[in-house]
């Protein structure tokens, strides 16, 4: 299933309510397509598909350091002596956690949202993976690690380069000091108010996207996964929801406008 996913711009997985499919991709397909280097938005249409695209991108490709120190400081709790040893030595400890112990489903947690002191990015809740997560659950490499948040500021707080092999030497404590900084927070923020997801469409949303990310992400490649696509015909309707007030029904306006977008995609 996953390959076909990667064959072609456009992949419906169909079956009946309660057949499993919302947990068969989050379990295996999303998994396996992430291990081939493709990373994946998934996401629901809700009220507003053109915003929920917007979202679920910012949210799942370019996570806020909050959660990558989040989920750090879990791993920190689990194994205090891991603080002075190298993402290496935390990668092996990790594999090393039996599959039935509880605290491997722990830290491989999404993060709430809801848990930041701010929402600076109109996200008004929603979770996100940390790629601290995924870099445990080897769907991402130590180096991929490091070319993501080399986007946003400069590893000289910690005396690490991205080029060479210098940045194998980070402590794991020294990380999650980077990511809980002011530093990081500002400079991320910085860079995503950098992106948005203009009225008409999401394309100029991934354009902004991909002329940001060139440099540093050659070969970059995303995969949108939307679970239940069929809201897109069924909510945006003028009577899709008899009895409710019409301020409070999705603008049927939006199905079209989400629709050419995809296709402009």
């Amino acid at each position: 299933m996953a390959s076909l996913f990667l064959k072609g711009q456009l992949c419906i997985l169909h079956a009946q309510s309660g057949a499993g499919k919302t947990s068969l991709l989050n379990a295996r397909v999303i998994p396996r397509i992430e291990e081939t280097g493709i990373h994946t938005v998934r996401l629901t249409p809700q009220s507003d598909p053109l915003e929920a695209v917007r979202v679920a991108s910012i949210l799942q490709l370019i996570p806020p350091p909050e959660c990558e120190a989040d989920a750090i400081a879990a791993m920190l709790e689990f194994a205090p002596d891991l603080a002075d040893q190298p993402l290496e030595a935390v990668l092996d400890r990790f594999d090393a956690i039996e599959s039935e112990n509880p605290a491997r489903r722990n830290l491989l947690a999404a993060f709430e949202i809801s848990k930041l002191w701010f929402d600076p990015y109109r996200f008004r809740g929603g979770r996100t993976t940390p790629f601290f997560c995924k870099l445990l659950a080897g769907t991402m490499d130590i180096r991929a690690y490091w070319r993501h948040f080399h986007m946003f500021f400069s590893f000289d707080e910690i005396g690490q380069s991205i080029e060479g092999d210098l940045w194998k030497g980070a402590t794991l404590k020294e990380i999650h000091t980077l990511m809980a900084s002011p530093h990081a927070r500002a400079a991320h923020r910085e860079w995503i108010d950098t992106l948005d997801l203009p009225e008409f469409g999401f394309v100029q949303f991934f354009k902004h996207f991909w002329e940001k990310w060139a440099d540093h992400q050659a070969g970059y490649a995303l995969c949108l996964v939307i679970d239940q696509f069929e809201q897109i015909f069924t909510l945006y309707t003028d009577d899709a929801q008899p009895g409710v007030a019409e301020e409070d029904k999705p603008d049927w306006r939006l199905r079209p406008s989400f629709l050419t977008s995809c296709a402009a995609c």
